[in-house]
């Protein structure tokens, strides 16, 4: 920034300050002697004091004149240009520090409810497309207690070390490997269903979905289904039914084989509404295999 007014209110400051210091001295040794009353040397050190503080305020506008990152990095945007005026908290560049990379992973919550608070990390390791045959290791450093709107993922960040001789940057991509670490191997969860993504709805109870169940010949009544889902994959949404009641919002059932699920006309519909029901191609059913990891 330009600071040649800003020297020139030190310079004037300085004068100040020199003058108020030396008033002050002769002051000390007057009232010594009674030449001057002891008011009146309380009003000059005082002007001493606020040409002190004056000056101080100058040095710091001055100081602050001069841009100064907090840590050592690469400018990777100028956002001002040369002479331009600019106001106060308007950024001027973007500084990134490649000493460290963030890689920034989305957990989806069939993870994060397994995961325990004070349990030890696992092996956790990144690889990248254009370093072949290379592992690096990542430390955790933050996650996010609050899921993703729209994904329903979770952020975590890990961190590792620059690479010598290759320049990673931001907005690059890389393949992140995890070895959850748990108390038993028998912990392991695997989906019980897939189901096409948009029969699962959500509101402030969790996500459900809704499936008929026949009231009387050609008459089917809603019912509302609590379920746990996974990621998206290409075979649809993962759905998990390994978990108690409790864990399913106080629900005596989640998700069963054999039932009806809605997959069109949901917003039309909600617990305990009659429908025609007959059992047809329009309802997806659910039917259990030997893997149990159907496929809707």
């Amino acid at each position: 920034m330009d600071d040649t007014d800003l020297k020139i209110y030190v310079a004037e400051a300085q004068a100040h300050f020199d003058t108020a210091m030396a008033d002050l001295t002769r002051a000390k040794n007057l009232v010594k002697t009674n030449y001057i009353s002891a008011s009146e040397f309380d009003q000059i050190r005082t002007k001493a004091q606020s040409a002190k503080a004056q000056l101080a305020s100058a040095n710091n506008n001055l100081d602050y004149s001069t841009l100064r990152a907090s840590f050592d990095g690469v400018i990777a945007k100028v956002y001002s240009k040369n002479h331009q005026e600019v106001n106060a908290k308007e950024p001027i560049v973007r500084l990134h520090d490649l000493s460290e990379i963030q890689l920034i992973v989305n957990i989806p919550e069939s993870i994060m409810i397994h995961l325990k608070k004070n349990a030890a990390q696992g092996v956790v390791s990144a690889t990248f497309n254009s370093i072949e045959d290379h592992n690096f290791p990542l430390q955790f450093s933050e996650v996010a207690t609050l899921a993703d709107e729209h994904s329903k993922t979770y952020e975590v960040i890990f961190t590792m070390k620059a690479l010598d001789g290759y320049a990673i940057l931001p907005g690059m991509t890389a393949l992140v490997h995890a070895q959850v670490a748990r108390e038993h191997s028998e912990n392991q969860v695997y989906p019980s269903f897939y189901l096409p993504s948009h029969t699962v709805l959500k509101d402030s109870l969790g996500n459900y979905v809704y499936v008929v169940k026949e009231h009387k010949t050609g008459v089917g009544k809603i019912f509302r289904k609590p379920v746990v889902i996974g990621n998206i994959t290409a075979q649809g949404i993962e759905v998990f039914t390994s978990f108690t009641s409790e864990e399913l919002s106080g629900s005596s059932a989640g998700l069963q084989s054999g039932d009806h699920v809605i997959t069109a006309g949901m917003s039309k519909v909600s617990a305990g509404s009659l429908v025609k029901f007959t059992q047809s191609s329009e309802l997806a059913t659910i039917f259990t295999k030997k893997n149990n990891r159907d496929i809707l």
